[in-house]
């Protein structure tokens, strides 16, 4: 199910982007969280928990989907600082995601928007 899950946001980017698969990166890597609630927000039962945090990057268009906890989140013109934490491997949590982009463009992408 994991598997099918991310070839298919890697597909549903792939067509957004107009791009081939080969033109973006992917990145998996488990993330520690302050709580059970991931990256998102609200109340956790836990202190900390790992996830795995995933990341589709076109670096042609400067585009990305981020993901972790199932859900995925598109963040068009990334910038410096996205790259950056990609690179160390820990992205902010989701009310911070508006940090990464060079303008207001950032959306969450349900599961109803996702084609079958």
């Amino acid at each position: 199910m994991f598997n099918q899950e991310i070839e298919q946001q890697l597909n549903d980017f792939v067509k957004n982007e107009d791009c081939y698969k080969d033109s973006v990166d992917i990145y998996v890597f488990p993330q520690l969280w302050g709580s059970t609630t991931l990256g998102y927000t609200g109340w956790g039962g836990s202190a900390m928990r790992k996830s795995h945090t995933i990341v589709f990057y076109n670096n042609e268009t400067n585009n990305a989907v981020v993901s972790y906890g199932g859900r995925f989140i598109r963040i068009n013109n990334v910038n410096s600082l996205f790259i950056d934490d990609l690179k160390r491997n820990q992205i902010m949590p989701e009310y911070k995601l508006p940090s990464y982009c060079k303008g207001d463009m950032w959306e969450i992408i349900l599961p109803e928007d996702c084609e079958e």
